[in-house]
């Protein structure tokens, strides 16, 4: 199970690691111990790629959260990553996002204004005479 715990913070991973490891230290199983191997390869692996701090109590003790801000925070990083993505073309990164120009462009405008400097400059096409 420790295996699967890629989406939590290292933190609580290596939380969860040593547990196991004290759990499983007596065990017989000849797989056990290469499989904990494994597992704090990963974890220093994704420790040194993203040194990110946690507060753990946050994530055991279950803190309330506000769901719409959640959902911001999301939808920002979202948006974010796919305009990173694309060099900031907002049209790349709506296709990317699977909503139209328009919605995304509104979305950043209103929601996430912030992301406005990560967007490239917007050209306005010449009018046909």
């Amino acid at each position: 199970m420790i295996e699967e715990l890629d989406q939590l913070p290292a933190e609580v991973q290596s939380v969860a690691y040593e547990q196991a490891r004290e759990w499983l230290a007596d065990s017989q199983s000849p797989d056990i111990k290469p499989r904990l191997r494994a597992v704090r390869k990963k974890l220093d692996g994704a420790r040194r790629s993203k040194p990110k701090t946690v507060d753990v109590s946050e994530i055991l003790f279950n803190k309330r959260r506000h769901l719409p801000d959640e959902v911001l925070k999301f939808e920002r990083g979202l948006i974010s990553e796919a305009l990173a993505k694309v060099n900031g073309r907002v049209t790349h990164a709506a296709e990317l996002l699977g909503v139209n120009y328009q919605r995304l462009a509104y979305i950043i405008e209103t929601r996430h204004p912030d992301l406005l400097k990560k967007r490239t400059p917007v050209r306005r096409r010449p009018r046909k005479q």
